[in-house]
């Protein structure tokens, strides 16, 4: 039978937080507010101009000559068969993707970030 024994993995930001104090206080290990700054202008600068744009062009371009043509043209046998193909495609992929990235996640987490010595005493 195999004992219980402690592991310890070797987590040097930790050992560096729990070792360093100003005044009593841990010192926060992180990046700069400038470096946190120009991350997220580039996240949002991103998002602008490959998501919010494009919408932006998409629903203009729909609405162009009015809601009343907009909802015809959905109505024709073209758009309806466009829109449950898409419908059956996504009711397709979004169960086939929840399962392969579960499984995916999973193994990440197992073996790649566990140390082997931990597995084993599993």
């Amino acid at each position: 039978m195999v004992e219980p024994r402690e592991i310890r993995m070797n987590c040097m930001a930790t050992d560096i937080a729990n070792s360093q104090t100003v005044q009593g206080q841990p010192i926060a290990i992180g990046e700069p507010r400038w470096v946190r700054v120009a991350l997220i202008s580039v996240t949002l600068l991103f998002l602008g101009i490959f998501l919010f744009l494009p919408l932006i062009v998409v629903f203009t371009e729909a609405f162009k000559k009015g809601v009343e043509v907009y909802f015809q043209s959905i109505r024709e046998p073209d758009a309806v068969s466009a829109i449950q193909l898409t419908l059956i495609a996504a009711g397709i992929a979004v169960p086939l993707n929840l399962i392969f990235g579960v499984a995916a996640a999973w193994a990440i987490a197992e073996y790649i970030t566990r140390p082997k010595t931990a597995r084993k005493a599993q």
